[in-house]
């Protein structure tokens, strides 16, 4: 296992994404190969999801390639901030993506390690 600690996304701030909230349905690419140390050929990372401040209850998804999979990685409350950590697979171009399911939330990821 490669690479981290690194901050790869922080949507309160720019830092991997514009600055600015992922609304409800919205899906969230964020480059992850060949950055923060991340190798060109990796084909999953170790990430520590966090979500804060949504505005409804709400779920983050985080996933590799192809549609949306039924299952979720983070529940939020309303207002509040919850952390998990996740094993997320890059998608051929070397992202991950994040889907939020309703209100808006900020999200954050940072990088504990990558695979391959």
């Amino acid at each position: 296992m490669g690479a981290g600690p690194y901050r790869l996304l922080d949507t309160r701030y720019g830092t991997g994404a514009p600055a600015k909230r992922v609304g409800a349905g919205g899906t969230l690419a964020v480059k992850v190969a060949g950055v923060g140390g991340i190798p060109l050929g990796a084909t999953a990372v170790l990430v520590n999801l966090t979500g804060t401040g949504p505005t409804a209850t709400t779920h983050l998804t985080a996933f590799g390639a192809g549609s949306l999979p039924d299952v979720m990685n983070l529940n939020l409350a309303t207002g509040g901030t919850r952390t998990v950590l996740a094993v997320i697979p890059l998608d051929t171009n070397g992202y991950i993506h994040i889907h939020n399911a309703n209100g808006s939330v900020n999200v954050i990821a940072d990088l504990e390690g990558s695979f391959g």
